[in-house]
């Protein structure tokens, strides 16, 4: 009777392949890790996505204003 009892308790084998908490405790601490990694890009993303389009804002206007004065010098 009491070896029916211990017939569905796991073995050590069985054990071996399950996340301890410490193992777990590091892959929580890289996920946060990551997550704030993330967050910092994204924050610093923003403005950099800003100033690309100012940029190219800027250029389109010079390459416009380059092309007027060709055309008055004859170049193009």
């Amino acid at each position: 009777m009491v070896k029916r009892g211990f017939d569905d308790t796991a073995s050590k084998r069985d054990l071996e392949g399950m996340a301890t908490k410490q193992q777990l405790q590091l892959v929580a601490d890289n996920l946060d890790l990551m997550k704030a990694d993330i967050h910092d890009m994204k924050i610093t993303l923003g403005p950099l996505v800003r100033q690309s389009i100012a940029t190219e804002r800027r250029v389109d206007e010079l390459e416009k204003r380059v092309g007027r004065v060709e055309k008055k010098v004859g170049i193009a």
